[in-house]
């Protein structure tokens, strides 16, 4: 999940919430615009614990904390941050990819409802996807890859997954046609597909 999917607009909620930015509220807010994610961790953590339940704050924490592949930090932020305001799409979408990397056993659960909540993240169709690919709920998980192409109509990286999962289904034919768009609209189709599927 790229960073501004988790703290969307996160210069107006700090903003909101406070009236007024502290310095270290915008240079948190920079740091993490920038993608500077060690800064934006050390200095979200130092403002989380003068307003612990600050929801911007929280979400650039949890979200720096997953940047930088501290998924076992991140998730109870993001818990923190669902009791805070349940259901919130950006939440849930950061505790979704922090479950599936910790190999959470509710991580597809926590899947399903972030992308009932939250649909134009692509990525998150993503995980959701091969959440249940890996559960053999493989009719489901295609259905998450078909976003694709709504939500990035030139990503062709999902294209391997999605024949597979044709193929699996007994649909040979929908599986034939995916590979002939793949060849058609990728000059090294090869690339796409070497280690991505088995038939």
């Amino acid at each position: 999940l790229s960073a501004p999917g988790f703290a969307q607009n996160a210069e107006h909620q700090v903003a909101s919430a406070s009236q007024e930015m502290t310095a270290q509220e915008t240079a948190m807010i920079d740091a993490y615009n920038q993608k500077n994610w060690r800064s934006a961790l050390t200095l979200a953590e130092r403002l989380s614990k003068q307003s612990p339940d600050s929801v911007a704050i929280l979400r650039v924490l949890g979200a720096s904390e997953t940047q930088l592949g501290r998924y076992a930090e991140a998730e109870p932020v993001f818990e923190h941050l669902l009791r805070l305001v349940p259901q919130d799409p950006e939440s849930l979408a950061g505790l979704c990819l922090v479950k599936k990397e910790l190999e959470r056993d509710d991580a597809l659960e926590t899947c399903l409802a972030a992308v009932k909540h939250n649909t134009s993240i692509l990525a998150l169709h993503q995980i959701t996807a091969k959440l249940l690919t890996k559960a053999g709920r493989n009719a489901e998980a295609r259905e998450q890859y078909l976003q694709a192409p709504r939500l990035s109509p030139e990503n062709l990286a999902i294209l391997p997954a999605l024949t597979s999962l044709d193929a699996e289904l007994g649909d040979e034919q929908k599986a034939l046609e995916r590979t002939r768009e793949a060849i058609a609209r990728h000059p090294n189709v090869e690339i796409l597909y070497l280690n991505a599927i088995s038939w």
